[in-house]
């Protein structure tokens, strides 16, 4: 279950202001000029425990990283821009269940800062001599800022939890074999997502390509924790989650394919306006894990 965070839409139809930057993180953001739309201001709770808090905090900022969407990190008395992270091929944190977020996995960001030299480390906890200069840590982050595409107005909270609803309706657990599945989330362009996906063969896959999709989407990869070192090297993908990112805030039914092991479900409601949730029901190899969103492909 997802840590509710507090994300709240500000000046969704032009951007933010440099004075709004400068009153959120005490004057440090003037230098900065940005005008994507809309932005999303997050803080956590004072209810919710420091440990959850910085563990939801983490798998947010890994899953916008992933999505090429640098954040910007609210640091006590300083901001810092996020654009890339540590990956291990080790986790970090240990839990139960079924499903665990790739987010356990990362070490720590990649950020530049215009008071030192960049592409310094900012870790999950303290490290020396390699922490940052001024020695803080993950722990130390009171909030982000996050860009999203024009377009897009599904929250990364709200696609969290409509993949979760979207599991427990159509997919049956043990049909996905008994390793942990590591959950890897992030948004893109439906134009990448062809061309990444347009090499590859099998109908599913050229069903998906053949479709009229929305701007942006989604998408939640499902890859074996045994196969979690392979990810960039093979097809290690055994099941994929796709949501419309353009759908409202309230919508109920965002989805718009699920391939798993067992077979595909494509949503023609939602890709035509029309039709109805259409099965595939031949067994399907696993694909690639998606890149196109920070490299060649």
């Amino acid at each position: 279950m997802c840590v509710e965070w507090n994300i709240t839409s500000v000046f969704a139809e032009y951007g933010l202001s440099a004075e709004y930057f400068d009153l959120e993180y005490a004057g440090e953001l003037s230098g900065l000029v940005i005008n994507s739309a809309p932005w999303y201001t997050v803080r956590p709770p004072a209810w919710v425990q420091k440990s959850q808090q910085i563990d939801a905090l983490i798998r947010y900022l890994h899953i916008y990283i992933d999505s090429g969407l640098p954040p910007v990190i609210g640091l006590p008395g300083h901001a810092v821009v996020a654009f890339g992270y540590v990956c291990s091929d080790q986790r970090l944190v240990h839990r139960a269940g079924k499903i665990i977020p790739a987010s356990d996995f990362v070490e720590g960001l990649t950020i530049n800062d215009d008071n030192v030299s960049p592409y310094q480390k900012i870790f999950r906890q303290e490290r020396e001599p390699e922490c940052w200069p001024y020695g803080n840590c993950l722990e130390s982050v009171d909030g982000f800022i996050a860009p999203l595409p024009e377009k897009v107005f599904l929250s990364v909270d709200q696609a969290e939890r409509a993949t979760e609803v979207i599991m427990a309706r159509h997919i049956d657990e043990a049909s996905l074999g008994d390793s942990q599945l590591v959950r890897r989330m992030f948004c893109t362009s439906s134009k990448n997502y062809k061309l990444f996906r347009g090499s590859e063969e099998g109908e599913v896959t050229r069903t998906v390509v053949g479709q009229p999709l929305p701007h942006f989407l989604w998408v939640t990869e499902f890859i074996p924790v045994t196969q979690w070192q392979n990810r960039d090297k093979g097809k290690v993908v055994c099941m994929e989650i796709v949501l419309d990112a353009t759908a409202g805030m309230k919508d109920t039914n965002p989805f718009l394919w699920i391939r798993a092991p067992f077979g595909a479900k494509f949503n023609m409601q939602r890709m035509h306006g029309s039709g109805s949730v259409q099965s595939y029901g031949t067994a399907l190899e696993p694909i690639r894990s998606f890149r196109g969103n920070h490299v060649p492909f």
